[in-house]
């Protein structure tokens, strides 16, 4: 499945399709998956050349990507990120974020401007596709493939699910190292720039829309669209600061919570 995903004439007409177009994807495999970081399972794909040619060279990216997650390692340890997630699922160590041979399971969506695009409509989890028997027939496999792409069907995506299902204080996902906080650390370390206002990262990931996209947007840190560049370099530093800005204004909001919570208290007894 994982090969005739890559290889499928339906995998083939996104990617081929001009950047400009809405129906246009970066790359195309069987499943993409976004936690504990974004990656198309089996790393078989067939992507852009143009959108390649902006993830770097391979060979150094497994050094590149160590510097990234020392970095957002740091936070953790500093108690500027959380890792309410991953203590849900995984024990926190570099391979959640995509080090040691899992850095090539990271190269392909490691760039800001990656476009979600997979054939797995139909059938949204991967034990599917392992575990049911197509035999000698292609036509049957080819059947259960099924176009979907950004917005559409990401709905039904399990970062969703996990979210409202495990999650119980919103505060615990907006500085979470899994999510937004830590991928704009990864995009700043690796390429020097952050998803666009555009970009369907923010509205897919919790408190996208409703958080981080207007505080980045609020530092100048975010571009316009995908296809135009950027005017200037956007570094960790920059990322990290938005996020202490932002911890400290959530902290601020807290207190003044628990004061009128307080004062409320006092005034009924």
């Amino acid at each position: 499945a994982l090969t005739a995903a890559a290889t499928s004439e339906m995998c083939y007409q996104p990617v081929r399709a001009e950047s400009s177009k809405s129906h246009s994807c970066t790359s195309c495999g069987l499943q993409v998956s976004t936690f504990p970081y974004i990656y198309i399972n089996g790393n078989m794909w067939h992507a852009k050349c143009d959108y390649v040619r902006k993830l770097g060279t391979p060979t150094d990216f497994a050094e590149r990507m160590k510097h990234s997650i020392e970095t957002r390692t740091a936070m953790v340890q500093e108690g500027k990120l959380l890792t309410e997630h991953v203590s849900f699922k995984y024990t926190f160590q570099d391979e959640v974020l995509g080090g040691g041979r899992f850095a090539w399971e990271n190269y392909l969506g490691s760039h800001p401007t990656f476009q979600v695009c997979d054939v797995s409509r139909k059938h949204t989890h991967m034990d599917y596709w392992k575990e049911t028997d197509f035999g000698q027939d292609p036509e049957l496999l080819l059947a259960e493939f099924e176009l979907r792409r950004e917005l559409e069907a990401l709905k039904k995506d399990p970062i969703h699910v996990y979210h409202r299902s495990h999650i119980t204080d919103p505060a615990t996902t907006l500085f979470e190292v899994l999510l937004l906080p830590g991928h704009m650390i990864k995009y700043a370390s690796l390429h020097e720039r952050l998803p666009s206002v555009k970009s369907w990262l923010w509205h897919h990931f919790p408190d996208g829309t409703n958080f981080w996209r207007e505080r980045f947007a609020r530092a100048h840190l975010l571009p316009q669209d995908d296809i135009q560049g950027f005017p200037h370099r956007v570094t960790s530093k920059d990322v990290i600061q938005v996020i202490q800005e932002a911890k400290q204004e959530v902290l601020a909001v807290q207190e003044e919570e628990h004061t009128v919570g307080r004062t409320r208290k006092s005034g009924t007894a």
